[in-house]
């Protein structure tokens, strides 16, 4: 099922350019299909490799459809939040990259650039992994990896912000989401 995720990811990119990402004021489909496309070469190797990363991690603890299935739907939900919407940088400076506080328009009153990439779908994965650590489904001894983990995605999040060319808002959202969703999920199914 993982490969088939990826063989998609492949042929969205070789055969569609950006038109599949989502903006504000584009059809509703779009939100679904900005997860399968990717901005360049780099970014799908990238995602894909992360993909087949936490889909790895994960499968010992969930089954395969239904991972996929809530993070898509994770990512696909939260990418239709107003602050969500990607914005390219004003000529002010980098004000409000990534973020946006009305449905319409960024702080820095930038263009809209549609948002690609499975990057919605792999924190969502993050974020049920996180909950799996935290209601302690899955123990370590050495807790360096996870220290590690932290800071790298804090410096991809700042870099993200700094450069313009993330949609830092909806990789948290899910990350969020996914982990509030799967931790009350846990602690629900373990008292009953």
């Amino acid at each position: 099922m993982h490969y088939l995720i990826i063989l998609i990811f492949i042929l969205t990119f070789a055969f569609f350019g950006n038109e599949l990402g989502y903006t504000a004021p584009f059809p509703l489909y779009k939100h679904l299909t900005f997860n399968f496309q990717h901005a360049n070469l780099i970014h799908l190797i990238l995602n894909s490799v992360a993909f087949l990363s936490m889909y790895k991690v994960l499968r010992p603890h969930l089954v395969s459809c239904y991972l996929i299935l809530v993070s898509l739907s994770i990512s696909t939900i939260c990418s239709f939040l107003p602050f969500c919407y990607y914005h390219a940088p004003s000529p002010l400076g980098r004000v409000g990259v990534g973020f946006s506080p009305t449905l319409w328009g960024g702080v820095g009153g930038g263009a809209a650039i549609p948002v690609v990439g499975a990057s919605g779908m792999i924190y969502a994965m993050l974020g049920i992994w996180l909950a799996l650590i935290a209601t302690k489904k899955i123990r370590y001894k050495n807790y360096t990896f996870l220290y590690l983990f932290f800071i790298g995605i804090t410096i991809s999040a700042a870099f993200g912000l700094y450069r313009g060319t993330s949609a830092v808002a909806l990789h948290f959202s899910c990350l969020t989401s996914a982990f509030l969703l799967y931790f009350l999920y846990q602690k629900i199914n373990r008292k009953s």
